[in-house]
């Protein structure tokens, strides 16, 4: 509507904080037992953010060739996550 272009730092910002938090939220809510809620929630919380913060990389190129590079790093996470 202004016709400046909007800055994709904020989405991926809000991204890299509220992914990890309602992965961690959900895990929660499954009444796990403890150790196992802790262990989950670290490894999908870090993953989901690396996941995130190799997207941004990707989504500031350019080239084509670097995007998918990008793409390939973040599904690492990705799988992990799934």
């Amino acid at each position: 509507v202004s016709g400046t272009p909007f800055n994709d730092a904020y989405r991926y910002v809000d991204w890299l904080l509220t992914v990890p938090l309602l992965l961690v939220e959900l895990i929660l809510v499954m009444k796990l037992p403890q150790k196992e809620t802790v262990c989950l929630a670290w490894t999908l919380g870090i993953a989901s953010a690396v996941m995130v913060a190799l997207g941004y990389p990707g989504e500031i190129q350019d080239d084509l060739s670097v995007r998918w590079f990008w793409w390939a790093c973040a599904m690492v996470p990705f799988v992990l996550v799934m």
